[in-house]
C-alpha cells in the first residue's frame, strides 16, 4: 500500500478506506497476473480463483439465466432493460381511463384490508406467532407478552419504520397503494429499507421503478466472468441493484458514491415472474401484454372524440339534377335560402322550399350501432379486464351478455369468482412482501396475515357440521367443543337450537324430573295412591255372574290367565 497507517489509532472511516484500497489493489494484482505473459503468474491468478470459488458456501449453478452474448451487455455494469415497451410509456398508459380505472379499484380493494384485526373473520390483517404445519391456529391462547409484542410490530409496520412528526414517509396504505400500481404498471415495484449501526431495520420507503436496474453481479456467473471487478462485498454478497439517470449510475451528492444497493438494503419484488432468458431479468407485466388491446381502446376513444369535435362527416348531401338549366344564379339562391331557413339552434330540422328546381337527399349518416362500435368496445373491455383479473361489474360495466362472458350466473357469483381470481392473490403476494422484508427482519418469531379471506369456506365447514349431526356422525356436545373449545355445561350454557329445546322439554315434562315437581306441588308420594283395578278384581269374586263370565272368557283364550 502506498500510506502507512497505525491500525491502533484509526478511525472507523479509516478502516473502510483500508478495506477498499485493499481491495482494489488485489484486483489490480489479479488482472494484472491474468493478462501476464509470465505462465507462472497466469497459473497463480487461476489457482486462486478456482480455490476462491471453491471455498464458496453456494454450490454453482450449470445453467445460465441470462443472455450470455455481448449484445446484451450494456458495458455499464447493470442489466439494460428490453422490454417491447419502455417504461415512460407505460407509465403513460397506466393513466388511461380504464386502466388507471382498475388499478385504482385494485388499490381500494386491499385498502380494505389495511386494518389491524383480531377476528380471523373479519376483512383486515393481524399479527400472530408462527404456527407449525400441524397445529390448530384456534387453540393457542396469546400471553400478554406475546399481544405486546404484536402491538409494536403492528405500529412499525402501520408507521413505515420509526420517524419524525414532521418527516416524509409512506405509511402502510401510502406504501401498499404506491406499490400496487408500481406493480401493474411496470411488474416490479422497489422500496429502500434503511438500517442502524447495530444491522437492525429503523424504516422504510418506496422509490420510483423506473429508476432501479438489475447489477450485473445478479448473474452467478459474474465473478467468474468479470474477477477483475470493482464491487465490494459486504457479508459475502455483492451489490446486486442500482439507480440510473440519464443512462448512468446515479451518483449520490452527499458521499460522492454510485448508489448501490446490497440484498437486504433494497426490496424487488415482481408479481408475474417468467424464465424468459431474453428478457433480461425483466419480465412482462399486464399492461405491456395488453399494448395492443390498449391502443385500440384509445384508437376507438379518439375516433369518436374526433368526429365529435372536428368531424366533417355530414348527415347528407343536396343533390341539384337540373342545376345546369337554372344557372348559377339560381344555385346562388338556393344556398342563401338554405343557410337563412335551416342554420342555427334555433331553425333545427326546418324544411326549405324551392321551386322549379329537381332536388334528391343522399343520407351518408350512419349510427354507431351500425358500425359495430359498440361490440367491438365490450370485447376490448372484457379482454382487458380478463388480463388484469377484475371483473367488468366491479367497475361499473354492466353488459347484456355478461353471465355468458364469465360462465357465472349471478352478481354474488360473480364477484367472488373475480376475488379468488385477482384481489385473494394480490393480497397473498403482499402478504409475502411484507413478511420476507420487515417481519422477519424484526421479529422472525411472528408473520403477518391477512384475515376475512376464507369466509365462505367457515360457512362450509358449519354446514358439513351440521349434516353430521343429523346422520348420527357427531353429537351436539363435540360440536360445541370444536368451536368453543371447552367441554359442554348444560347448567351454564345455552343452545338455541330448536331440536336441542324440543329434547330438554320433552325431558322436563315426561321424565322423573317432572314428576318429582308434581310430587313437591301435591305433597303425596306415588307410594300411596290406590290402585283402581283392586276393586273391580274384587266385585268380580263377590258377583257370581261376573265371575261365571270372566271364567268363559278365559277359557276361550280372550282374558289371560294369572
Amino acid at each position: 500500500m502506498s500510506k502507512t497507517h497505525n491500525i491502533s489509532r484509526s478511525e472507523f472511516s479509516e478502516y473502510d478506506q483500508m478495506i477498499q484500497e485493499l481491495e482494489a489493489e488485489k484486483h489490480i494484482r489479479l488482472r494484472k497476473s491474468l493478462y501476464s505473459e509470465d505462465p507462472e503468474e497466469l497459473i497463480k491468478a487461476q489457482s486462486y480463483i478456482s480455490q476462491t470459488m471453491r471455498n464458496t458456501k453456494k454450490s454453482d449453478p450449470k445453467a445460465f439465466f441470462f443472455p450470455h452474448d455481448w449484445t446484451y451487455n450494456s458495458g455499464k455494469d447493470y442489466k439494460d432493460n428490453h422490454s417491447t415497451v419502455p417504461d415512460h410509456i407505460l407509465r403513460r398508459v397506466s393513466y388511461v381511463h380504464v386502466i388507471d380505472l382498475i388499478i385504482q379499484t385494485k388499490i381500494n380493494q386491499v385498502l380494505d384490508f389495511l386494518v389491524f384485526q383480531p377476528d380471523d373473520q373479519r376483512e383486515g390483517y393481524t399479527i400472530r406467532k408462527k404456527l407449525s404445519k400441524f397445529e390448530d391456529k384456534n387453540k393457542r391462547k396469546r400471553t400478554k407478552e406475546e399481544e405486546k409484542t404484536i402491538e409494536k410490530l403492528a405500529d412499525f409496520i402501520e408507521n413505515s419504520g420509526d420517524w419524525d412528526k414532521w418527516d416524509i414517509r409512506d405509511g402502510l396504505k401510502g406504501f401498499i397503494s404506491k406499490i400496487i400500481r408500481d406493480s401493474f404498471t411496470f411488474n416490479r415495484s422497489t422500496f429502500e429499507k434503511e438500517f442502524n449501526m447495530k444491522g437492525d431495520l429503523i424504516r422504510y420507503f418506496t422509490i420510483d421503478p423506473m429508476t432501479v436496474r438489475l447489477l450485473e453481479t445478479i448473474d452467478p456467473f459474474f465473478e467468474a466472468r468479470r474477477p477483475d471487478h470493482s464491487f465490494t462485498k459486504k457479508k459475502g454478497y455483492l451489490p446486486r441493484y442500482c439507480q440510473i439517470w440519464n443512462g448512468q449510475i446515479a451518483v449520490n451528492p452527499a458521499t460522492d458514491e454510485q448508489i448501490l444497493w446490497y440484498p437486504w438494503e433494497l426490496g424487488y419484488e415482481i408479481r408475474r415472474d417468467s424464465t424468459d432468458i431474453w428478457r433480461n431479468g425483466y419480465p412482462a407485466g399486464e399492461i405491456e401484454v395488453l399494448s395492443n388491446v390498449i391502443t385500440w381502446i384509445m384508437n376507438g376513444l379518439q375516433y369518436n372524440g374526433n368526429f365529435f369535435s372536428q368531424g366533417s362527416n355530414p348527415k347528407g348531401m343536396l343533390n341539384v339534377k337540373n342545376g345546369d338549366g337554372g344557372g348559377q344564379q339560381i344555385m346562388n339562391q338556393l344556398r342563401q335560402l338554405w343557410t337563412t331557413s335551416i342554420s342555427g339552434v334555433q331553425n333545427a330540422h326546418k324544411t326549405p322550399v324551392v321551386e322549379g328546381l329537381d332536388l334528391e337527399w343522399i343520407d351518408l349518416h350512419h349510427s354507431n350501432k351500425d358500425m359495430e362500435f359498440q361490440l367491438w368496445n365490450e370485447f376490448l373491455i372484457v379482454l382487458t379486464c380478463g388480463v388484469m383479473t377484475i371483473d367488468p361489474s366491479e367497475l361499473g360495466f354492466h353488459f347484456k351478455n355478461q353471465s355468458d362472458m364469465f360462465g357465472q350466473q349471478g352478481q354474488k357469483e360473480r364477484l367472488q369468482h373475480s376475488f379468488n381470481k385477482g384481489l385473494k392473490p394480490l393480497l397473498i403476494w403482499l402478504q409475502k412482501i411484507i413478511n420476507k422484508h420487515f417481519i422477519s427482519e424484526l421479529n422472525d418469531e411472528y408473520e403477518f396475515v391477512f384475515t376475512g379471506l376464507n369466509i365462505e369456506d367457515e360457512t362450509e365447514f358449519i354446514d358439513n357440521d351440521k349434516k353430521k349431526i343429523e346422520m348420527g356422525a357427531m353429537s351436539m356436545e363435540d360440536v360445541f367443543e370444536k368451536y368453543s373449545h371447552r367441554k359442554f355445561d348444560p347448567k351454564k350454557d345455552t343452545i338455541l337450537n330448536s331440536v336441542y329445546l324440543q329434547k330438554q322439554q320433552a325431558e322436563m315434562y315426561g321424565g322423573q324430573g317432572m314428576n318429582d315437581m308434581v310430587d313437591e306441588e301435591t305433597g303425596e308420594p306415588d307410594e300411596g295412591v290406590d290402585n283402581p283395578f283392586e276393586e273391580y278384581e274384587k266385585s268380580v269374586q263377590e258377583d257370581p255372574i261376573m265371575k261365571g263370565m270372566d271364567s268363559w272368557l278365559k277359557d276361550r283364550g280372550f282374558i289371560e290367565r294369572k
